[in-house]
């Protein structure tokens, strides 16, 4: 919203539009996302779901097991970064 303020006072109406159209296409495919699953969710059951959802989380665990040691190395220099500025507060 803040970015978008600023265009407006930038006049900057050109990306603006394009904004609004993209907010507008986004609001309509996840009516009709929504309105697909709950037609699909009446004839079916949650088994495929949890079924998806169990085979995407070991997916996901899968690959950030095949990190290589330095994204590793990065990843809790991150971390210990993140703790020590919340220890702070």
């Amino acid at each position: 919203i803040y970015k978008g303020l600023q265009f407006y006072r930038a006049q900057n109406f050109e990306i603006l539009e394009y904004a609004v159209y993209g907010i507008i296409f986004s609001f309509i495919a996840g009516l009709m996302t929504i309105s697909l699953m709950m037609q699909w969710m009446s004839r079916y059951n949650f088994k495929y779901i949890v079924l998806y959802r169990i085979i995407l989380g070991l997916f996901i665990l899968f690959v950030a097991h095949l990190q290589t040691p330095q994204e590793k190395s990065q990843n809790s220099q991150c971390i210990k970064d993140t703790t020590i500025s919340l220890n702070k507060f």
